[in-house]
């Protein structure tokens, strides 16, 4: 979707994926724009206007494999690079991590969670020209991890409730102990330097 103005492009939707590497590209080729996705290769025609090197700042407001779980971190969530510094291409690598949660209530949820490495990759005019595969743009690369993680949620015994209360019980006299030891000490101490 074109903003009309700021000259700038909104992506959003969904993809399905294999579970194996791949990569989602948007780049710029001259005057038109490429998304790639995988081996796929789509042309919009008159992306860019104007002579002038493509800017390629952007920002990703949202970028999930999977279902959302709370409490499960998205590190591209709202990220922003405004960039300034020519020609060239944004990298997100991503190792995408297949999780189960297993809640006490409801079923298990699978889904994946991601960690990335990002830098900025600058072309030259010339290799802006002889790119056509690469072009300049903010591409995604993404590999999934052969292991899973799994969060448990699990509730308390009695047993195990009890033993905590009476530990956090035994501490507070321990510490009022010291506290109560000090303050007789110290007064001790005072009131012998007072005679």
């Amino acid at each position: 979707k074109r903003y009309a103005g700021d000259g700038g492009c909104s992506f959003q939707g969904h993809i399905v994926v294999a579970k194996v590497g791949g990569t989602l590209k948007f780049g710029v080729k001259g005057h038109d724009s490429l998304l790639q996705i995988g081996g796929f290769l789509l042309n919009a025609p008159n992306f860019m206007s104007g002579e002038k090197a493509p800017n390629i700042s952007h920002v990703v407001h949202e970028l999930a494999f999977g279902r959302n779980e709370r409490g499960m971190p998205n590190p591209l969530d709202g990220v922003t690079n405004a960039l300034t510094d020519g020609l060239g291409q944004y990298q997100y690598t991503i190792k995408v991590i297949p999780t189960v949660y297993r809640h006490l209530a409801r079923k298990p949820v699978s889904t994946h969670q991601y960690s990335i490495a990002e830098q900025f990759v600058k072309l030259d005019g010339f290799a802006f020209n002889t790119l056509a595969s690469s072009p300049p743009g903010v591409h995604f690369y993404y590999d999934f991890y052969p292991v899973a993680v799994e969060y448990w949620e699990e509730s308390r015994g009695f047993l195990e409730t009890i033993t905590s209360l009476c530990a956090i019980i035994g501490g507070i006299f321990v510490i009022s102990s010291i506290v109560d030891g000090c303050a007789h000490s110290s007064i001790r101490s005072l009131s012998g330097k007072a005679h």
